[in-house]
């Protein structure tokens, strides 16, 4: 099995990584919005959690193409 292919460890650093983007656009609302107080700025992470409007960048309409697995 290649390193890359660990379902486990690849769920695990998506987990990690959705946390750290989650901490990191708090603080970066927290610095946009000094005056506020931790419920609005709760209040519009979740707007931006929740978000649908936008595109994700990258995302794009079409096919999914699924890669073969190396074995």
């Amino acid at each position: 099995m290649r390193p890359f292919f660990n379902p486990r460890a690849n769920a695990s650093t998506t987990a990690t990584l959705v946390e750290a983007g989650i901490a990191l656009m708090s603080q970066n609302l927290r610095r946009r919005y000094p005056v506020e107080n931790e419920e609005q700025i709760d209040a519009r992470l979740q707007v931006w959690l929740h978000r649908a409007d936008e595109p994700v960048q990258g995302d794009i309409a079409g096919m999914v193409r699924q890669r073969e697995r190396l074995s």
